[in-house]
């Protein structure tokens, strides 16, 4: 049986990140993409990809972690936006899960029950008052497998509108599989791939 003490210590060594050289790359690549915020012409995205266990979710916990919401003139700020493909992945689930992590929960359901026009609207809205820099997508294939066809390539012409109109670059994050994404034109002149091959927390 542990102690008190003993569990305090695993539990710092399960938290223990170590910032592999492919690791200070990615953070690199996702500054680069931040600071493109503001510029005029094509805002480029990434592809991020690896196999179960490479570390891409501790990856991108950590870069959260590091640039956390603060309030800034009375306005909660988002500079990176974390989410999650939900447990139903459609386009409506995923922008509507976009919305509630940028802190709109309440009319996050409202808007989900009329369409996806009204959520993209106001998603693009929130993402500039919220000073969103860069959006991260985690689990991005369960999105992509389970949509195909016509609605992969609706999901490609709505995630570059969300990307041209709000100005913000986003990282599709997921098994190799996702890359499917950058068969469609709209997204394959625009992608940086990068693959997670070791993990990368202890």
């Amino acid at each position: 049986m542990l102690t008190d003490k003993q569990k305090e210590k695993l539990n710092e060594f399960r938290d223990v990140f170590i910032e592999y050289p492919i690791i200070s790359t990615v953070f690199n690549d996702f500054d680069r993409l931040r600071l493109g915020k503001g510029l005029t012409g094509e805002k480029p995205c990434m592809l991020l990809n690896g196999d179960t266990g490479t570390g891409k979710t501790a990856l991108i916990k950590q870069y959260k972690e590091r640039h956390l919401p603060q309030f800034i003139n009375g306005v909660m700020n988002h500079p990176v936006l974390v989410s999650r493909i939900p447990s139903n992945p459609t386009l409506e689930s995923t922008l509507a899960e976009l919305l509630k992590d940028l802190g709109q929960v309440g009319s996050t359901k409202r808007k989900l029950r009329v369409n996806g026009t009204r959520l993209t609207t106001s998603l693009i809205e929130n993402l500039k008052t919220c000073g969103t820099e860069l959006i991260i997508i985690d689990e991005f294939q369960e999105l992509i497998e389970h949509n195909q066809g016509k609605k992969r390539r609706e999901i490609a012409n709505r995630l570059k509108y969300i990307n041209d109109e709000a100005g913000v670059s986003i990282v599709l994050v997921g098994m190799p599989w996702a890359e499917k994404i950058a068969d469609e034109p709209q997204w394959s002149s625009r992608l940086l791939v990068e693959g997670v091959q070791d993990s990368v927390s202890a």
